[in-house]
């Protein structure tokens, strides 16, 4: 075998591998839970009910912010045509909460026929808003993507 430099003989025709010296150190692993954690459902319980939500799809986490927003602008105004609006968050809410929100225990069995019954059946707005601001802080599945990417997408 004959290498470009001489000197590379030695370290490279061994083929033992080198232990590793008895001054080295293994590094402590730190963020162990951190790590573990990425792939966990996150869980909630409504109404006696428990639920988990899978990593969120990318269009429904930008439908929640939208509905979020909506909610911040018809927040400050208390008109008929306000009401009207809350209705329309609060039912684009419970679609989306159809969706994400996925039954423990035998319920979801039937969710996985097909039959999904509404998670926000029988909730207050209040307990309406706590499921949305929950749904906020669940991790999402979107991979990042860079602006000639997505300009490709739309182009597409």
């Amino acid at each position: 075998m004959k290498l470009a430099r001489p000197n590379h003989l030695p370290r490279f025709s061994d083929p033992a591998p080198q232990q590793a010296p008895a001054s080295y150190a293994v590094p402590d692993i730190r963020n162990a839970d951190a790590v573990l954690a990425l792939d966990e459902f996150r869980a909630i319980e409504i109404g006696n009910r428990a639920y988990r939500v899978p990593p969120i799809p990318y269009d429904d986490g930008v439908a929640l912010d939208r509905i979020s927003i909506r909610l911040a602008k018809i927040s400050n105004t208390t008109s008929d045509a306000s009401l009207d609006q809350l209705d329309a968050v609060i039912a684009d809410t419970r679609k989306i909460a159809r969706r994400l929100l996925i039954p423990l225990g035998v319920r979801r069995r039937l969710w996985q026929l097909g039959i999904r019954p509404d998670p926000l059946k029988g909730c207050t707005d209040k307990e309406i808003g706590a499921v949305l601001s929950f749904l906020h802080r669940c991790r999402t599945n979107a991979a990042p993507r860079t602006r000639e990417a997505a300009a490709a997408r739309r182009l597409a």
